[in-house]
């Protein structure tokens, strides 16, 4: 079926048609270990088209690389991610004079892999960004940019716990100032929430143009079985 239609879609007159098509067959198969190459093939099919048919700045250009970097993050290949992320990204906002969706899904994932190799302060830069494009909502639990679970590997307790924790995000989007409030369950639970949370990252949030510090809560469950 997928290659019926992308057969079909190489024979229309539509430009960029079949670069959409290859695009679209390679999402249908993301999530299937054994198709991680073709979905790899299909993205590189749908890059090499595009390139050919239409303009750089087109949308699909630029979608069609943040897909490529989620197929070189999952062939471990986190560098050559950032780089292609890093240049789209790059000619995107020279392109458009408005914050679009596919803006900010690139800069969250760039702020994640920044993280993971350990450049965190190309991280900062992205959070700071990001915060000038999502409002604050003092009202409402904030969405992490970037997080790790709590190291819980060698506890054994199989009690239900709760912990509610509150902080800071720093004007950087980092979190700093933590504090436990209610624990329901085994205390346990609460030191490598601590640690885990020092590494969190978040949009910071704007006052007049900057970046200032806000205060933020989570409430975390745990049951190790």
């Amino acid at each position: 079926m997928l290659r019926q239609a992308i057969d079909i879609s190489k024979k229309s007159t539509r430009l960029g048609l079949a670069a959409q098509t290859y695009l679209d067959a390679s999402e249908v198969l993301v999530g299937i270990p054994s198709e991680l190459r073709t979905v790899s093939m299909y993205v590189d099919n749908a890059e090499e088209i595009a390139n050919k048919t239409l303009d750089k700045n087109a949308w699909l250009n630029f979608y069609i690389a943040y897909r490529k970097a989620d197929v070189l993050i999952a062939f471990n290949q986190r560098e050559e991610a950032i780089t292609v992320l890093e240049s789209k990204l790059e000619r995107l906002d020279s392109s458009m004079s408005f914050d679009s969706p596919l803006e900010m899904q690139m800069r969250i994932r760039l702020v994640q892999l920044y993280e993971e190799t350990d450049q965190s302060d190309k991280a900062t830069k992205q959070c700071i960004a990001l915060g000038t494009l999502t409002p604050w909502k003092d009202d409402l639990e904030q969405v992490p940019l970037y997080r790790v679970l709590p190291d819980i590997k060698d506890i054994k307790s199989t009690r239900k716990t709760s912990i509610v924790a509150s902080f800071d995000v720093t004007p950087e989007g980092n979190v700093e100032n933590i504090e436990i409030g209610d624990v329901n369950g085994n205390k346990v639970f609460v030191k490598p929430l601590i640690a885990a949370l020092k590494k969190w990252r978040y949009a910071p949030k704007f006052e007049d143009g900057k970046p200032v510090t806000a205060s933020s809560k989570i409430r975390m469950d745990f049951q190790v079985q």
